[in-house]
């Protein structure tokens, strides 16, 4: 019951949270947002993992096979980095941060004449200078090859507002039309006052669509942080916008249902506990006054 109450009172502080961006069901716009944080914060192995899922809803994406090769370039994953480049090449020919980094994985592999064959072949095709600048460092030894090759933080940023279909907002208004909240908090890790750490927060409409969303580390900045879907997930139900919630459910890190709490106003009318396999357990019915009846 404990555990239960702390949840409920991180949730109830989170629902002043202002935010915005992210999941639900995924989007490719979603998860190259997610995938760009991931790689500002070097964890190359989620942001692999991330890059492929977003591939995977569009495969003509060249940011995301950007991404992808920059996460196993920072994984030193060399065969499957190139292999990325090289097909964000092939979606555009005068894409030059691919051939930059395909120069810089066949650098790091310990080849340099292919890096600067494809350096020329991409001054070929593109006749960007930035190309045969890199070919002279090579020859001259100064040229120091990249993991990164996209402005991570501009991506971020720009597919965070893609995903939401809206720019951030510069007041509540949204609050009106929020049906139901999720809350991510990760049980491994507490702030300053004993509460489980906000992981991710988002906030949906009557029709499922995601209004704004927001990706906190463990010092509760805003960015997307490892193991992000790990720890409890809660999940507030409104009718009439932003007040007092009709449902609140809680889940365990396996996934499974642990509590269901059921609102008239401010106050409970019944609490059900599951089990680790999500069975219902026992049921709390709470009188008029919100006390629990025996």
């Amino acid at each position: 019951m404990q555990k239960i109450k702390k949840l409920l009172n991180v949730a109830l502080i989170i629902i002043m949270v202002v935010s915005m961006v992210a999941c639900g069901t995924e989007s490719a716009d979603e998860l190259i947002a997610l995938g760009a944080q991931y790689l500002l914060d070097g964890n190359y192995k989620e942001a692999v993992v991330t890059f492929d899922k977003a591939i995977a809803i569009d495969d003509k994406n060249i940011v995301a096979y950007m991404g992808l090769g920059d996460g196993n370039l920072g994984l030193e994953d060399y065969d499957k980095a190139g292999a990325a480049y090289d097909k964000a090449i092939s979606l555009n020919s005068e894409y030059v941060e691919g051939y930059i980094g395909r120069a810089d994985t066949y650098l790091f592999a310990g080849d340099q004449a292919a890096a600067l064959d494809i350096l020329a072949d991409g001054y070929s095709a593109t006749s960007d200078e930035s190309l045969n600048n890199i070919i002279d460092e090579i020859n001259a030894g100064t040229y120091e090859p990249s993991i990164l090759h996209e402005d991570w933080e501009s991506i971020y940023e720009e597919y965070l507002n893609d995903a939401v279909d809206e720019e951030p907002a510069d007041d509540e208004s949204w609050h009106d039309d929020v049906a139901k909240a999720i809350y991510y908090a990760d049980l491994k890790t507490m702030d300053d006052n004993g509460d489980y750490m906000l992981r991710k927060a988002e906030y949906y409409d009557t029709s499922g669509k995601l209004l704004e969303a927001e990706f906190f580390n463990s010092q509760g900045g805003k960015v997307a942080p490892e193991n992000i879907m790990s720890g409890s997930k809660q999940i507030w139900y409104y009718s009439g916008g932003y007040g007092h919630p009709t449902k609140y459910e809680i889940y365990r890190e396996n996934g499974n249902l642990e509590c269901v709490d059921y609102y008239d106003g401010d106050k409970s009318t019944k609490t059900e506990w599951y089990d680790e396999n999500g069975n219902l357990e026992g049921v709390i019915y709470y009188d008029e006054n919100g006390n629990p009846i025996d």
